[in-house]
């Protein structure tokens, strides 16, 4: 029990002192004694504890907007860790940008507010943030990239919001997280393949949010899942391989689209039917997606080049070819001139990523791991797969129009070094091309 007149404790003067002229504007016109109490581990709502100071105000009629921090207060020795306005619907306005300096605080909630406006991209700055929830609130607008430097984030709940926005990929840099919600969103576009790298990661939901694509298969490989909601959305293929085995501990809610024992065919992300497709995987990845390219971080990035007018289908689709080719069969779908090139570009790919040596021994490389064959392209899938080695140099007489690779994702490969030589940038028929996570530098060629 704290007095009004007594000493405030744990903390020194000047963090006293710019505590209590942060929290002043904030709490008086709730409480309108805290003037008279200069002891605020004394005000009602109002926790301190060597730890710092917690702020928890429910039902208590608050209005208006947040204040901004004081011009004279140094938010560095504000000591508020937690501010929880959980309820207040009649809180208005936006989340201040000028709480980045709060560099203490560690929780915020502003659920079922009418706090609007955007995420602040400034609030990248809150590095020791572990705790954020803005669900049936009114905020809108993007998600920050810049978030990603929440590095301590491990709970992130935007339940109901209407965002319209896509989910970031650098936000795989969140290596803290456990929860994601974003149940009931207007998110847009897809999964984040990258994601796969939130090894800490229990709960991710994302039911009814509008999103589309494939569900990336590397998404089986994060260690840590316990539950996944995806109902609701307008996913194609399947769910990844490793949620759908009896071993599997994962509860996953999903719609039957993803779930049925046929998905990789009727719910295909490809228009092709059951004898039109070649696969060593159960999940195809979209062919609509945009030209993309992926790097690590401290890389430049730029799209891949654009799709040449020389289709990577031009051997007859009609052709009709089982689904459980063997692996000495022919390769489907291509001219001898596009089986010939798109050989030399896979091989070079397996003899300079060592470890592949054992994995890729047939003379159809559409029966290889990793590899899918369509009549549209073929999709080479290796994310997060342990490989060691570099991207190997294309040679210069290749031509490159009869590639027909039009995806190549060997993302999570901390392993895979070096640069990327410029003849990948020059596939035309390239379009998505994914090495988010290795351990390449500089920027892709051409930049």
């Amino acid at each position: 029990m704290y007095m009004c007149n007594g000493k405030v404790p744990f903390y020194n003067d000047t963090q006293i002192e710019d505590t209590r002229n942060f929290l002043m504007p904030l709490l008086e016109p709730i409480f309108p004694l805290s003037r008279d109490c200069p002891n605020f581990c004394a005000w009602e709502c109002v926790s301190c504890s060597s730890s710092g100071v917690e702020v928890t105000i429910h039902g208590s009629s608050m209005f208006g907007n947040l204040p901004d921090v004081p011009k004279l207060v140094t938010g560095a020795n504000v000591k508020v860790t937690k501010l929880d306005f959980s309820g207040e619907d009649g809180l208005l306005g936006q989340l201040p940008s000028s709480w980045s300096t709060l560099k203490g605080l560690k929780f915020v909630s502003v659920v079922g507010t009418r706090i609007n406006g955007p995420l602040p991209d400034a609030w990248s700055a809150l590095t020791n943030l572990e705790y954020v929830d803005f669900s049936w609130s009114l905020i809108a607008g993007t998600m920050p990239e810049s978030w990603c430097a929440l590095t301590k984030l491990q709970v992130f709940r935007a339940n109901g919001l209407s965002m319209h926005a896509s989910l970031p990929s650098s936000w795989a840099a969140m290596s803290a997280l456990t929860e994601f919600d974003m149940r009931n969103c207007g998110l847009t576009g897809t999964l984040p393949g990258g994601w796969s790298a939130l090894s800490n990661l229990k709960t991710l939901l994302l039911d009814r949010s509008n999103l589309e694509g494939s569900i990336p298969e590397s998404y089986g490989f994060m260690r840590s899942i316990v539950t996944v909601n995806l109902q609701g959305n307008t996913f194609c293929g399947c769910l990844p391989t490793a949620w759908t085995t009896s071993s599997s501990t994962v509860r996953v809610t999903a719609d039957a689209a993803v779930t049925a024992a046929n998905c990789s065919t009727a719910n295909s992300c490809f228009p092709l039917s059951s004898s039109n497709r070649v696969s060593s995987s159960s999940a195809p990845p979209s062919a609509a997606s945009s030209s993309s390219s992926s790097v690590p971080s401290g890389s430049s990035s730029s799209s891949s080049a654009p799709p040449s007018s020389t289709s990577a289908s031009a051997s007859s689709s009609s052709s009709s070819v089982p689904s459980g080719s063997s692996s000495s069969s022919s390769v489907p779908y291509y001219s001898p001139n596009q089986v010939a090139s798109t050989r030399i570009v896979i091989s070079s790919l397996f003899q300079s990523l060592q470890i592949l040596e054992q994995r890729w021994p047939y003379s159809n490389y559409c029966t290889w791991t990793g590899v899918e064959c369509y009549a549209e392209g073929m999709v080479v899938s290796l994310s997060n797969r342990g490989l060691v080695g570099t991207l190997p140099s294309l040679p210069s007489d290749l031509n490159v129009s009869d590639v027909v690779l039009t995806k190549l994702d060997v993302s999570e490969n901390p392993n895979i070094t070096g640069t990327i030589p410029i003849g990948w940038v020059l596939l035309p028929n390239l379009l998505d091309f994914n090495v988010y996570g290795c351990g390449l530098s500089g920027s892709l060629p051409g930049e």
